[in-house]
């Protein structure tokens, strides 16, 4: 089946979608919220994260979509967001607006689509969990001098991969700045990102210069 175009009263073909994830706020902005507050939607009639994703890939697939914007409300209020982002897979790379230091900015990242495996025969043998035995990362903090090929950045680079993160398409070499949105420095930071996570987990690397988001199946 083709794809159908979307077209709007004035005769302009939509390409561009915006789901909102939340309506909830913790900005009091004058020119939008009411002096008498908002209603909050009960959290029941709130999209779920499979949801977005479906009514996404649907637009995308049937009607020729090829811009994806997450909004709010606010939509970092959402809870676990990264995870979402992870699994919204828009091609190999992505235009993200964020808002940074008090002004907007558009960063270009790399998507990465991962194969979740769940059969015990397909488990790589040498998925010894240097962080905690769910992830099968080997890590270690940057030298002064990686820093400085860094440019700035921090994290923690990959040595050796195996198991989960493996299967997922992490590769020695990778940088490793964060998890579920919360920047990692040290390994115990990532240990105790880690212990505290469900079955899936979002890990934003950087590889080659270009930042990707990596959806990390822990079984």
């Amino acid at each position: 089946m083709g794809t159908v175009e979307l077209v709007d009263p004035f005769g302009r073909t939509v390409r561009d979608l915006r789901i909102s994830v939340t309506d909830r706020c913790n900005f009091r902005c004058t020119y939008c919220m009411p002096a008498e507050g908002m209603n909050w939607l009960p959290r029941e009639d709130i999209l779920s994260f499979e949801e977005i994703e479906r009514l996404a890939r649907v637009c995308v697939e049937r009607f020729g979509v090829d811009g994806l914007r997450l909004t709010g409300g606010e939509p970092t209020v959402r809870a676990h967001l990264p995870v979402l982002v992870a699994n919204m897979t828009p091609g190999k790379t992505a235009s993200v607006q964020v808002w940074r230091k008090g002004s907007e900015k558009t960063l270009t990242v790399g998507t990465y689509e991962g194969k979740a495996v769940k059969d015990e025969d397909d488990v790589a043998s040498n998925d010894r969990g240097a962080v905690g035995g769910k992830l099968g990362l080997a890590v270690r903090p940057l030298t002064p001098e990686e820093k400085r090929e860094a440019k700035g950045r921090t994290g923690l680079l990959v040595e050796d991969v195996g198991g989960a993160a493996a299967r997922a398409g992490i590769q020695p070499g990778d940088l490793l700045i964060s998890l579920n949105g919360t920047p990692v420095k040290t390994v115990d930071e990532l240990k105790a990102q880690v212990t505290k996570a469900g079955k899936r987990v979002a890990i934003l690397i950087l590889r080659e210069g270009q930042q990707i988001f990596v959806p990390v199946e822990l079984g």
